[in-house]
């Protein structure tokens, strides 16, 4: 396997001799010295940490994911890669703030290709600094147009496209920060922008004002407005209400259609004894109110615990079923430090067929299985352990699958390990596994397929218009 004996070299030459690690490679990646510079004003505010600490947090990032992750030169070349390296090194000043630093070394982990491999963007210094920002809340859409939610004081209305901002184009911005995040597919860093995009475009972009450009919904006159920083962009009806925020349950349900169609909204894969407890009672409902259609969204679930996936299954799977037909697992005294308890000695693990998963068995009418139809809402932003649930859902035929292509990949890595870096305190995730659904394979690599091809926004009415024509 070539990839792997060329991560074991870095191993070795980490371990050996850590100047090798940061060996100088000429032909450093423009793109790279182009973002830093101009920038260190832009972010005056925030934790500082020194040039000497952010070459040993460099140092530190690249060694720990070499150590830990099955295959990062996978989809960008090792020359490349450490060429960007290079370049973030040669461009620290003497002193970098943290989300400075940020900007320069979440790129260098993004180019690994891989959605669970990431850096995340530091909130807390977003939050800590304290300065007005640009004043609008907006959507970015899958072919890179950015729409206005709304603004403060309702200077540019909402449902406008906004077409520039101090002379840059909306695309150009979303091609920048496209950089910093991670992901396979277009279409599931595209989702990631748009869930970070006010956080980057204020650590890319912040200035005194912002000359805007828009075209008001259904109108193809462009306007023109300049806007003042605020505090935040907010309804002007509400601009004045802080609402507490309660986080939803990770599952719940409710019924639609005259009480003949239950939604049951999941969120997140976690709590398998929890899990349990909520399906009991729902299913029960169910049979109890004979209610024959059962809509599951998982749209926007970012993932979890697969355990969580099977225990749901049970209750609606026709036959056996797995979510997962092989794994392959790297393991090194870094990836048992950072796992503790549960990760195996170090090696390699291939596991494929029963010794990756046994086939999981269906609930009996006795123990509750529902007989009803079941119809699942998929999106690109459906990922990780949500994915190989829709992929098991489909695969095994438990029902119909409405929406978009899932964001996780029906081969992927994953099970993560987190990592602080220990000057700047910046956190990464590193995949440690390869997974393979059940019945996938290299040659096609891909989401879960929906059979009914909709926008996610479209999928609830979908699912129901089909539920509809298809009754007798």
């Amino acid at each position: 396997m070539r990839s792997t004996i060329i991560v074991s070299l870095l191993f070795l030459a980490s371990m050996c001799a850590p100047v090798a690690v940061q060996a100088s490679r000429l032909g450093q990646s423009g793109e790279a010295v182009a973002i830093a510079k101009g920038h260190s004003a832009a972010n005056a505010m925030g934790r500082k940490i020194s040039r000497k600490q952010a070459l040993r947090d460099i140092d530190s990032l690249i060694f720990t994911i070499s150590e830990v992750h099955p295959n990062m030169f996978a989809v960008c070349g090792q020359a490349d890669f450490f060429a960007a390296a290079d370049g973030i090194r040669q461009q620290l000043a003497d002193s970098v703030t943290v989300t400075d630093f940020y900007r320069l070394a979440a790129p260098l982990v993004a180019m690994i290709g891989d959605g669970h491999t990431t850096m995340w963007f530091p909130y807390d210094e977003y939050r800590a600094n304290g300065r007005p920002r640009l004043p609008l809340a907006v959507t970015v859409h899958q072919d890179s147009t950015i729409m206005v939610d709304h603004s403060a004081e309702g200077t540019v209305p909402a449902g406008s496209e906004l077409l520039s901002v101090n002379g840059r184009s909306s695309r150009e911005m979303v091609a920048e920060m496209m950089r910093y995040v991670s992901g396979e597919r277009y279409f599931y860093r595209t989702d990631r922008v748009n869930g970070d995009f006010s956080a980057l475009f204020d650590m890319l972009y912040h200035a005194d004002s912002y000359a805007v450009e828009y075209r008001p919904e259904g109108s193809t006159a462009v306007q023109k407005a300049t806007l003042a920083p605020a505090e935040q962009a907010r309804p002007k009806s509400t601009a004045a209400k802080k609402q507490p925020r309660k986080r939803p349950a990770n599952y719940s349900f409710r019924l639609m259609d005259d009480g003949r169609v239950a939604v049951m909204d999941f969120r997140s894969f976690s709590d398998p004894k929890r899990m349990g407890e909520f399906a009991d009672s729902m299913f029960a409902t169910l049979r109890r109110e004979g209610i024959r259609d059962l809509i599951i969204d998982v749209r926007n679930n970012g993932g979890g615990n697969s355990a969580v996936g099977d225990t749901l299954l049970r209750y609606i799977a026709p036959k056996p079923f797995k979510q997962f037909g092989k794994s392959l697992a790297r393991v090194t005294p870094t990836t048992r430090r950072l796992g503790n308890r549960g990760v195996p000695a170090p090696g390699w693990y291939y596991y494929a067929g029963a010794a990756a998963s046994p086939m999981v068995e269906p609930r009996t009418t006795a123990e509750g299985h529902y007989d009803g139809r079941v119809w699942l809402l998929v999106s690109h932003h459906t990922f990780s352990s949500a994915s190989s649930f829709s992929w098991a859902f489909k695969y095994f035929g438990m029902g119909t699958v409405v929406g978009e292509e899932t964001g996780g990949m029906n081969v992927s890595y994953g099970d993560v390990l987190r990592y602080r870096l220990p000057n700047s305190g910046l956190s990464c995730s590193v995949s440690w596994k390869r997974f393979w659904q059940y019945g996938a394979d290299e040659s096609e690599i891909h989401g879960t397929l929906p059979d009914v091809a909709v926008p996610q926004a479209e999928a609830l009415d979908a699912a129901l218009q089909l539920i509809e024509k298809s009754r007798p």
